[in-house]
């Protein structure tokens, strides 16, 4: 796309995710540094990923396994909310990146 508009609205998304985060009180603290409350997001965001990965490789559980993913994506959101990403932007622009990509990125495997 050409213009400044872009089909996502991931924008509105991460704003909804971090207010219901806020709500239900996970917040960090004011005590600590911006890297330390990226970081400790970044923590959450592979602990649920570690999750779906529980709910694949024990129960095979498929509505499980899609929850985790969702946690994986509003966590992702409220992090990138917090730190004042545009995602639309970013995700259309990478979108036209992957689109323009070689088959498996030019990979022999």
């Amino acid at each position: 796309m050409t213009d400044t508009t872009t089909r996502y609205n991931f924008n509105a998304f991460a704003a909804e995710c971090r207010e219901i985060s806020r709500a239900n009180g996970f917040d960090n603290p004011q005590s600590i540094s911006e890297t330390e409350k990226t970081a400790t997001k970044l923590i959450l965001i592979i602990d649920e990923v570690c999750e779906a990965l529980h709910e694949v490789r024990k129960t095979g559980d498929v509505d499980a396994f899609g929850e985790e993913l969702a946690d994986v994506i509003i966590r992702t959101a409220d992090l990138s909310h917090d730190l004042g990403i545009d995602l639309d932007s970013i995700i259309e622009r990478k979108m036209q990146k992957n689109r323009g990509r070689g088959f498996r990125h030019g990979a022999k495997f």
